[in-house]
């Protein structure tokens, strides 16, 4: 009987203990979910949504408790914008955007990430806004014209009454479509939609305090771990009726930071290099059609037009633009080949001009976009490139024939064998049989001068310096 209550004993103790650390150890695997850092510096690109696509993707293979994604940003474009806030909103992870470190601005596209956040939060030093679609053509400004004025409730009905260019009324509707966008987030957030709107058609920026201060951001932060200090323990909504409470206090950290095929498409698809492998591409076909045989300017080109596209697959552009660029380049090709005294030239400059500053949609690329230095050094390279091919090319032409039928005439050959008006002939190394249509008076050992061929015969005259070299001159 006493064994059996000292054997109970030892039992019960035992599954306590077990209990307890079972406890303790889930207790310690909750605070141990990490913490998934993404880093994005730079222009909002398609490479940096597919960079956040798989942070996101791995923050839910470690059982990350946080994505903390770090931004400084001037914009970038609007689809590609969209595309990631639609990745953070669908994230069963909370994920908090936090622009730092001071110095850095979350700008443009920045603005709706910062939105799309479930916890937004900036460094002191650091600000964020000017969200407004950026107008293509110059002398567009549908933010102040849709802006109702001195309590004028019909401002914008006499706008819309008003004759606008085609360009105008897209670019309201760009804005209007834009400021949509960003209300939306702001409503599903619980932020500041007044001056999310704001940002969007009157470019209205702040700083990180501001921001604090109107319900844009919930957090003003020094870096990452005071951040993480002041979310500890708060509850985040992630989706209607679902919510976790955040434990990150010890939790590891895990940065998952930009690899080689996120930088490679981020130098991929910035419009500047994506413009100068375009031209690069066409200008390389252009100089194999014009010297076939010579391989490298079609290699090159063929790669570059490859990575170009890929480029632009991407990215928003003007097909119009796009048909230009090209039509210019080949009119400027032209000019070599059907002189027009100087119209085709002239005409395919100005079109490969207009065709690049209409290449890239600008209201889908806030804050990026082509440089204008960028047309002027790619106008300079075709124009000299082209020109150096069509050089080459007249050069090429004047060189005498080295192979073939042509080479042979008035080459100068060797006689080996004459017999008065026929004999044996030494050309390039090898031995023909020749003829002349009068006697020669030439012996073995001496030149004589090509004038025709008849079948497997070189019809030969007689060699004179003088005659030669007047024919030469």
């Amino acid at each position: 009987m006493f064994v059996k209550k000292s054997f109970l004993r030892i039992f019960l103790s035992l599954t306590l203990i077990a209990m307890g650390a079972l406890a303790i150890y889930s207790a310690q695997a909750a605070n141990n979910q990490p913490i998934t850092v993404l880093n994005i510096k730079g222009a909002i690109t398609p490479a940096y949504s597919d960079y956040l696509h798989r942070g996101l993707r791995e923050a839910k293979k470690n059982n990350s408790q946080l994505v903390l994604v770090e931004l400084d940003t001037p914009g970038g474009v609007l689809t590609t914008t969209r595309e990631m806030a639609q990745e953070i909103m669908a994230s069963d992870i909370p994920v908090a955007v936090f622009v730092t470190p001071a110095g850095a601005h979350a700008a443009s596209a920045g603005t709706f990430l910062l939105y799309a956040a479930h916890i937004a939060a900036m460094s002191p030093g650091t600000n964020t806004g000017a969200a407004t679609p950026i107008s293509m053509m110059p002398g567009n400004e549908p933010a102040k014209e849709t802006k109702e004025k001195d309590g004028d409730k019909n401002a914008k009905d006499e706008h819309k009454k008003n004759d606008g260019t085609n360009e105008e009324r897209l670019a309201g509707k760009a804005i209007e479509d834009t400021a949509a966008f960003i209300r939306s987030l702001a409503e599903l957030r619980k932020r500041n939609a007044e001056w999310a709107e704001q940002a969007v058609t009157e470019a209205d920026s702040l700083i990180a305090k501001e921001a604090l201060e109107k319900g844009v951001i919930n957090y003003v932060a020094a870096d990452r771990f005071d951040l993480l200090k002041q979310i500890h323990g708060h509850e985040v909504e992630i989706a209607e009726g679902q919510s976790v409470t955040l434990d990150v206090t010890g939790a590891p950290i895990v940065v998952y930071a930009p690899d080689w095929r996120t930088k490679l498409l981020a130098i991929l698809t910035d419009p500047n290099i994506a413009y100068f492998l375009l031209i690069i591409g066409i200008n390389g076909l252009i100089l194999e059609f014009y010297n076939p045989g010579t391989m490298v300017a079609g290699v090159i080109g063929s790669v570059c037009l490859v990575l170009a596209l890929m480029s632009m697959h991407v990215l928003p552009i003007n097909v119009t633009g796009l048909i230009m660029v090209v039509l210019g380049l080949i009119f400027l090709a032209a000019e070599a080949f059907m002189p027009s005294f100087g119209i085709m030239g002239i005409g395919g400059l100005i079109a490969f001009v207009i065709g690049s500053m209409l290449l890239f949609d600008a209201e889908a690329m806030a804050g990026i976009g082509l440089d204008a230095s960028s047309i002027v050094i790619a106008s300079m390279f075709s124009a000299a490139l082209i020109g150096a091919g069509i050089y080459l090319l007249f050069k090429l032409r004047k060189l005498q024939n080295s192979t073939g039928v042509e080479a042979m005439m008035n080459a100068h050959a060797t006689v080996k064998i004459w017999n008065g008006r026929d004999g044996k002939v030494e050309l390039f190394g090898e031995t023909w049989n020749a003829r002349a249509d009068r006697i020669l008076p030439v012996n073995t050992g001496d030149r004589i001068k090509i004038i025709g061929k008849d079948n497997l015969t070189l019809l030969i005259d007689e060699y004179d310096d003088k005659t030669d070299n007047k024919a030469a001159e």
